[in-house]
């Protein structure tokens, strides 16, 4: 009889993780999407570390915005923002909806994402987040000005 496999280190999800990144960084949302599907396989697997399995996840819904597969991107974010909420991670929340609001405005509806990234910045505000400057773009009032 065989034993099962020891579980992956973080390090390996991790490293699938910040693959993923970079594909996303040089525009192969493909590629990023099956670096984040493999990043969810080490996870599952029992190599699970939250901030690198939000990070995944959040990757995985920018992946799916790129390739327009919007819907999908949208299921991800709301998956994601219901785990960030539960386990009480305002920061990881208010990336989620920075991304939320990306997807819903491609999706059409200004209103809710305007609404998400007021909600984001207000999370995210005081920590050293790399969307800050994004979201002070999205919410200042000569973006809600030129809006639809």
């Amino acid at each position: 009889m065989s034993r099962p496999a020891p579980p992956k280190p973080p390090s390996e999800q991790i490293a699938l993780c910040n693959t993923g990144r970079t594909h996303l960084n040089i525009g192969e949302p493909a590629l990023a999407l099956r670096s984040f599907d493999e990043a969810l396989q080490v996870m599952a697997a029992g190599g699970a570390h939250w901030n690198a399995e939000r990070e995944t996840r959040l990757g995985r819904a920018q992946a799916f915005r790129t390739l327009g597969r919007l819907e999908q991107a949208e299921e991800a974010c709301t998956a994601l923002l219901q785990e960030t909420t539960a386990r009480g991670d305002s920061y990881g929340r208010g990336l989620t909806e920075h991304e939320l609001g990306h997807v819903l405005s491609a999706l059409g509806d200004e209103h809710t994402a305007r609404r998400r990234w007021h909600s984001a910045l207000s999370a995210l505000e005081g920590t050293d987040a790399q969307v800050l400057a994004d979201l002070r773009a999205l919410t200042s009032d000569a973006t809600v000005a030129a809006g639809p």
